[in-house]
């Protein structure tokens, strides 16, 4: 049976799945989670193709090689042992879950807002906004940035819609120090979908702006990195795919410069929030049960690939 899917792409699919079947169950054996997938997919859409069993043990086999070599790629079976004490994944609080929060979007963008703005009062200035910018536009130099303004759940003119983190600014980038101005929206999703033609709309409402700034980007923040359904005459191929967790991987590589200042105890918090509710790890007490896939991709060391648009 050939397997022409990305295998850990796959697998982080299967994950999010397998709890929607009831009823829920644990992981336990490949095979066993598979059939129930399968059953639950069949009894929803009617018989498909016969699936062997040699099949699904052929693919439990290769599935079992990918999890190695994810292992692997974080240093082998120790990794654990290998992260500072002080690192979000070992960490057993997140910021919102005492306040069941969360899965609440607007609280995860506001706290997001907050962190990129140079001028907040967690002492980072631009050091978050500025790795966050050269990913989203791949800059290669280092941008200087000036008149940034960052605004959470903006209401656009003449709409009732809100944009839920609306950023923009100048920048010169050495060797050429010529003045650019840029323009972000990023638009979050939790558990929310798209409201009807939300991304088409924000195009539409953002246009003048988009027009009159020399770069722009629209950036599409969820759990998997998926892109809008709307937007861009219907496929929403102008907006950037970004996960929760590659910007928790993006801001992870900054951590360490910001130790002492002001607000370096929120943003270790903020991050074993997202790790902790967004994608159910069990933080400060990680196990062989919890997705190394998706700890794997936290803890990569660069995130090239992860954000794209097409």
């Amino acid at each position: 049976m050939p397997f022409l899917a990305d295998p850990e792409q796959f697998i982080r699919d299967l994950s999010r799945v397998c709890p929607t079947i009831p009823p829920s169950f644990e992981i336990g054996g490949f095979l066993d989670d598979l059939g129930q997938v399968h059953r639950g997919i069949v009894a929803e859409a009617g018989p498909g193709p016969v699936v062997a069993e040699h099949d699904l043990t052929e693919l439990a086999a290769l599935f079992a090689g990918i999890k190695d070599g994810a292992i692997k790629k974080l240093g082998g079976s120790n990794w654990l042992e290998k992260l500072p004490a002080n690192d979000p994944l070992r960490c057993r609080v997140g910021l919102f879950g005492t306040f069941d929060l969360g899965l609440h979007e607007t609280a995860h963008t506001r706290a997001l807002a907050w962190l990129m703005d140079p001028d907040g009062d967690h002492g980072f200035g631009a050091s978050l906004l500025r790795a966050f910018l050269k990913q989203v536009f791949g800059l290669d130099g280092e941008p200087q940035l000036s008149d940034v303004s960052i605004r959470s759940e903006l209401r656009g003119d003449m709409s009732r819609d809100r944009f839920d983190i609306y950023m923009r600014g100048n920048w010169t980038i050495p060797p050429d120090d010529r003045v650019e101005t840029w323009l972000v929206i990023v638009e979050a999703k939790i558990e929310a979908d798209e409201g009807e033609d939300q991304c088409a709309r924000y195009e539409d409402h953002s246009h003048g702006e988009i027009v009159s700034r020399d770069k722009h980007a629209l950036v599409f923040l969820t759990l998997d990195g998926r892109p809008p359904t709307t937007g861009s005459k219907g496929g929403g191929g102008e907006w950037i795919r970004l996960s929760f967790i590659k910007l928790m991987a993006l801001f992870r590589q900054q951590l360490g410069e910001l130790n002492g200042e002001p607000g370096a105890e929120f943003l270790p918090l903020y991050m074993t929030g997202v790790l902790r509710d967004l994608y159910q790890l069990n933080c400060g007490n990680i196990t062989g049960v919890d997705d190394i896939y998706h700890i794997s991709e936290y803890l990569s060391s660069a995130i090239t690939g992860g954000i794209s648009n097409g």
